[in-house]
C-alpha cells in the first residue's frame, strides 16, 4: 500500500474555469479597487499594496487548485517554504519599520494584513501533509458509536449548496429492519425522524444542523486544521476483518479527529473510510465501516431521491420526546434518535458534574468546548461567498450566549475556589477572567459587524480576535483545573 492513498477530490482539474476560481478573481478584483480608491485615495504608491494583493491572489488560486484536485502534484514544497520565509521577513520589517511600504494610507495596516493572509495560506500548505478526500455520497455497514451495527447511507451537502432536490441527509437503519432514523436538513427544516420504532410509525425531533461531515479535514477553512499523516495502523474491524489503513489526523482546538482510510479501486475514486475517531474532552468516539461504497455520479439523482421525508412523517406528527413519555417509544430508541450528533452534544456528556470549585471549572470547560465548536461553524458561515449573513449572525449569537454562561461560571469559580493571592490558582483564574472578558468583547463587536454585509472584514477580524481569546481561555481553564482542584 502506498504511503498516501489516492488523492482525488471531485474529479480532475477541469479545463473549464471552476466557480471558486471565478469567485477568487472577482473578490480580489473588488478588494484591489476598494483599496486603491477608498483607502489609498488613488495614490500611485498603492501599486505596492496592489502587488501584495495580486501575490495573495496567486497563493489563493494555488490553494484552490490543491483543494479542487485533492493533490499537490507539481507544486514544489521548497518553493512554498521560500515564499513563507519571504513573507515572514517582509512582515518583520513592515509591521514596525517603514521599509517596503507605500506612502499612502494602505501602508498602515492593509498591506500587512494581506501579507499575513498570504503567509497563513502558505504555512497551511507547507505544514499539512498530502491527504485523500472522502466521498460525500456513500453507503456502509457501520458500527456507530452509541448505536451498534447499522446500515448507513449519507448525502452530505454544505449549507450553501442545499436545494429541495439535494438535502443534507443520512439514513441509519438497524440491520434487522426494526427501526430507522433519518437526519434531514433542507431549505425549510432541520429534523431527525424515527420510523417503525416500537409502537411509533413516525416521530420527529429538532435536528442539530444536519449531518456530521466525514471529510479530511472537516474543518473549514482547512487552514485552521492542517492534516498530518500518522503512518499505517492495523486493527481488527467489528466484522473480524484485519485492516491495514493509512491514518490522517487533524486537530481543531479541543477536538482531535483521526481518519483510517485505504485506497479506492479506480483511478478517479476517492479513499475508502475504514474507521473514524473523534476525541473531545479526553473521550474518544469511534465509528468503524465495512463495505464502505462511494455512490457514483451516474447514480447521484436516484440516490438523493431516497432521502425524501416519508409521507407517514408529514403533517402534525408526535414529537419523539412525547412518544417516550407516553410509553410508545423506548429509552433505547430515543438514544438511537439522538446518537451520532455533532461533537458539541457529545462533549456536554463527557464530564460529570463535581461540587464547588471543580463543578465551576468543569462547566467552564464544557462551555468553552461548545463555544469552540460554534466558533468553527461561524468561521465557515461568515466566510461564505453568499450575501446572506443569517447563519453567520446566528452562530455569533450562539457564541455570545455561551460566553454569557461561561462568564457566570468564571465569577462563581473565583468565589468557590477561594484562591490564595500569589498562588497558581489565583494567577490562572485571573488570566481566565481576562480572556473570557476579551472574547466577550470581541464577539460582541462581531454581532454588530457581521449583521452588515459591508462589514465582513471587521466581522472576520473580530471573530479571529475572539477566537484567539477563547483558545487562551481553554488553556487557562485547563491550568486552573490542575492548580485549583
Amino acid at each position: 500500500m502506498s504511503r498516501h492513498p489516492v488523492v482525488v477530490a471531485f474529479g480532475k482539474w477541469q479545463a473549464t474555469t471552476p466557480t471558486p476560481v471565478i469567485a477568487a478573481y472577482g473578490v480580489f478584483g473588488m478588494i484591489g479597487l476598494a483599496i486603491h480608491h477608498f483607502v489609498a485615495g488613488g495614490a500611485f504608491s498603492s501599486i505596492i499594496t496592489m502587488s501584495s494583493v495580486v501575490q495573495c491572489l496567486g497563493i489563493t488560486l494555488l490553494c484552490i487548485k490543491v483543494l479542487s484536485c485533492g493533490s499537490a502534484e507539481g507544486i514544489s514544497a521548497g518553493s512554498l517554504k521560500l515564499d513563507a520565509f519571504a513573507f515572514a521577513f517582509r512582515l518583520s520589517s513592515t509591521t514596525w519599520l517603514n521599509g517596503y511600504l507605500p506612502v499612502d494610507a494602505s501602508g498602515d495596516y492593509v498591506i500587512q494584513a494581506v501579507d499575513m493572509c498570504s503567509l497563513a495560506m502558505v504555512l497551511s500548505a507547507v505544514l499539512a501533509d498530502p491527504h485523500p478526500t472522502l466521498p460525500t455520497m456513500w453507503t456502509s455497514v457501520t458500527k456507530e458509536d452509541e448505536v451498534g451495527v447499522v446500515y448507513e447511507s449519507e448525502n452530505f451537502v454544505e449549507d450553501h449548496q442545499i436545494t429541495a432536490d439535494n438535502p443534507d441527509a443520512k439514513w441509519t437503519n438497524y440491520t434487522d429492519g426494526s427501526c430507522q432514523r433519518l437526519i434531514y436538513k433542507d431549505l425549510n427544516e432541520d429534523s431527525r425522524y424515527l420510523l417503525k420504532c416500537d409502537a411509533v410509525n413516525c416521530c420527529r425531533e429538532d435536528g442539530n444542523d444536519g449531518t456530521v461531515e466525514y471529510q479530511i479535514p472537516n474543518v473549514h477553512p482547512a487552514i485552521l486544521a492542517p492534516v498530518h499523516y500518522r503512518g499505517q495502523q492495523t486493527f481488527t474491524r467489528f466484522d473480524g476483518v484485519s485492516v491495514t489503513a493509512d491514518t490522517y489526523e487533524w486537530t481543531f482546538l479541543i477536538e482531535k479527529t483521526t481518519a483510517f482510510v485505504t485506497n479506492g479501486t479506480g483511478p478517479d475514486s476517492t479513499a475508502v473510510l475504514q474507521k473514524w475517531v473523534v476525541e473531545a474532552g479526553g473521550q474518544p468516539y469511534p465509528n468503524q465501516y465495512a463495505n464502505y461504497t462511494e455512490v457514483p455520479a451516474s447514480e447521484a439523482a436516484a440516490f438523493k431521491a431516497t432521502f425524501k421525508v416519508p409521507e407517514v412523517c408529514r403533517g402534525n406528527i408526535l414529537p419523539c420526546a412525547n412518544a417516550h413519555r407516553e410509553g410508545l417509544l423506548s429509552a433505547k430508541s430515543l438514544r438511537f434518535l439522538r446518537a451520532g450528533r455533532k461533537t458539541s452534544q457529545k462533549l456536554r456528556r463527557a464530564r460529570s458534574p463535581k461540587a464547588g470549585c471543580g463543578s465551576d471549572l468543569g462547566e467552564i470547560e464544557v462551555g468553552l468546548g461548545l463555544a469552540v465548536l460554534d466558533v468553527k461553524n461561524a468561521a465557515t458561515a461568515c466566510n461564505s461567498n453568499g450575501t446572506s449573513l443569517t447563519e453567520c449572525t446566528d452562530d455569533v449569537a450562539k457564541i455570545n450566549a455561551q460566553l454569557s454562561k461561561i462568564s457566570g461560571h468564571v465569577t462563581a469559580a473565583s468565589t468557590d475556589c477561594n484562591p490564595t493571592a500569589g498562588t497558581g490558582c489565583a494567577f490562572n483564574l485571573g488570566n481566565l477572567t481576562k480572556d473570557v472578558a476579551k472574547a466577550t468583547a470581541e464577539f460582541g463587536h462581531a454581532a454588530t459587524y457581521c449583521a452588515n454585509v459591508h462589514g465582513r472584514v471587521l466581522c472576520d477580524a473580530s471573530i479571529a480576535a475572539g477566537t484567539l481569546s477563547v483558545i487562551a481561555a481553554v488553556s487557562e481553564n485547563s491550568n486552573a483545573i490542575n492548580s485549583c482542584e
